[in-house]
């Protein structure tokens, strides 16, 4: 399987995330993808909540989803859209899911996941972030089967809860999609390190599309999307910079690094003593 991954450089504007996200959409399929994988808030990254929430509501991000679908039924390969914020309404005014989606050609939105760890960090360089402020977290665990192969979804802060891939490897998953919008102090001590240990426990590939670069709301993105294999090589790393790549995705690894090391069938339970 060809999986095309885009890194970006989101903006405040939609209208140019969407193009963007079109453009790589039809380049993909040009190079004959048969996904497309984009970073975490990939249709709109903004950190100043009180300007998002006055013109981004859930019509306008449904006539933004509309056109995605469009897009990709013309293209004719799938899209796992990292994320974007979907306004609560009436459920929780002012508030929002951070929500990945994969569109299928035919199938439009076909499922979507809302980030279940938020982040609220406290970095080095003096930045904090708290995501649970303006988004309420998910519940809900999230697979689905594309090409004969098994995609689990997560967002950015999942990564450093390996339960959740314990879980999603449960359901059946092959790859995991990790897509981002990670900072620079973190990124630089953890991202690699962090995708690659999720890759190895489970015998899963793990693409991870990440937001690099400087942005209009201020913040600052470390880069390096990967793609890892499930022995926890490397097989992709764009470095800074909007780009896109793509990357061929060998079902045969899966079970080559599952027959070495079957952790699942060696996996023990044990009781606790206080």
């Amino acid at each position: 399987m060809r999986v095309a991954v885009a890194q970006t450089q989101t903006g405040i504007d939609p209208d140019a995330n969407l193009k963007q996200i079109i453009k790589d959409l039809r380049w993909a399929g040009a190079e004959g993808a048969s996904l497309l994988a984009t970073p975490e808030m990939a249709l709109l990254l903004d950190r100043d909540r009180k300007r998002m929430a006055q013109h981004w509501t859930q019509q306008k991000a449904r006539d933004y989803i509309k056109r995605l679908e469009d897009a990709v039924a013309h293209v004719g390969i799938a899209l796992a859209l990292g994320s974007l914020p979907w306004p609560l309404g009436e459920q929780d005014p002012g508030r929002f899911a951070n929500r990945s989606l994969w569109i299928d050609p035919d199938q439009a939105v076909r499922a979507h996941y809302d980030k279940i760890h938020l982040y609220d960090a406290f970095l080095p360089n003096g930045e904090q972030y708290q995501e649970s402020q303006s988004f309420c977290a998910g519940d809900r665990l999230v697979s689905l089967s594309h090409e004969g192969m098994s995609f689990g979804l997560s967002i950015c802060f999942d990564m450093r809860f390996p339960s959740l891939y314990k879980d999603l490897r449960d359901l059946g998953a092959d790859i995991f999609l990790i897509p981002s919008s990670f900072a620079r102090p973190t990124g630089e001590k953890h991202w690699e390190v962090l995708l690659r240990a999720r890759a190895i426990e489970h015998g899963c590939f793990v693409v991870a599309a990440a937001q690099s670069g400087g942005h209009e709301d201020g913040r600052q993105t470390y880069g390096h999307s990967l793609v890892i294999d499930p022995w926890g090589d490397v097989l992709l790393d764009m470095g800074v910079g909007a780009a896109l790549a793509w990357v061929d995705l060998d079902k045969a690894k899966i079970s080559e690094a599952r027959e070495r090391l079957p952790t699942t069938s060696l996996a023990r339970s044990w009781s606790r003593s206080s």
